[in-house]
């Protein structure tokens, strides 16, 4: 029989850090949420992208949220440039 049978022996086995969520707290998430969206109420473009830049790097989670939403962001300024 090779290696130790006692799983919970730390010397042979090695502790691991439980596994990282996929995305933060749901109370965490409306926080976020409601950042990006007070963000994207600026009519001033440059302020809105230097906001954005900061918000970026605070969380994963956030930076991802707001890419999802420059997305949106960008096809509903297409859509309403087309009726026009």
């Amino acid at each position: 029989v090779h290696g130790c049978p006692d799983a919970a022996c730390s010397f042979c086995h090695l502790a691991h850090r439980p596994p990282p969520k996929q995305r933060p707290e749901k109370q965490l998430r409306n926080v976020f949420k409601a950042a990006v969206q007070t963000v994207f109420q600026m009519e001033d473009h440059q302020a809105l992208r230097l906001a954005l830049k900061n918000l970026a790097p605070q969380h994963p989670y956030l930076h991802w949220y707001i890419i999802g939403e420059m997305d949106m962001y960008s096809q509903c300024v297409v859509a309403s440039r087309e009726l026009h």
